[in-house]
């Protein structure tokens, strides 16, 4: 095994045990200070830590030590263009939920919900229209920045 490869399999393998020991430190702690998202309590933190470094091991393993590349090519887009992309989607969203359509004998909705309604609404559940809706809407976003992409655009500050 070359030396660059040492390095990134010693990397992938530094990545794991913290992850790991992030985690347990996380549930070892929970125990005496109850993990809780909605307070960000310091074992919610620990834990959510621990799974965030086992995912982004997982991935460099993926990644850098097999090579597995192809797949990560829409978050390599996202992420060149990472502020942008949060700006408009948050910007489109709220334009979203600004625009009031009335329906035919009911009440007013905003136009997210009203597209989530007539595009999914009828042959999905309603959290399985909603999660349609969503992965749709980065789609949307997916294929504006791919353009950005493909011209070598990249908005920085």
């Amino acid at each position: 095994m070359d030396a660059l490869k040492r390095k990134t399999v010693s990397r992938l393998t530094g990545f794991l045990q913290a992850g790991i020991l992030l985690l347990l430190a996380g549930w070892k702690w929970g125990t005496v200070f109850p993990i809780n998202k909605a307070l960000w309590s310091s074992s919610y933190v620990l834990v959510t830590a621990g799974f965030a470094v086992l995912l982004f091991g997982a991935c460099y393993g993926l990644i850098e030590v097999l090579g597995w590349k192809a797949w990560s090519k829409p978050f390599e887009i996202f992420g060149e263009n990472a502020l942008l992309a949060y700006i408009l989607h948050v910007l489109f969203l709220k334009i979203q939920n600004l625009i009031q359509i009335s329906q035919a004998g009911g009440p007013s909705v905003n136009l997210r919900i009203y597209l989530t309604n007539e595009i999914f609404g009828s042959w999905l559940s309603p959290e399985n229209a909603s999660l349609a809706y969503a992965s749709c809407y980065v789609l949307v976003w997916l294929g504006f920045f791919w353009n950005f992409h493909r011209r070598k655009l990249f908005i920085k500050i």
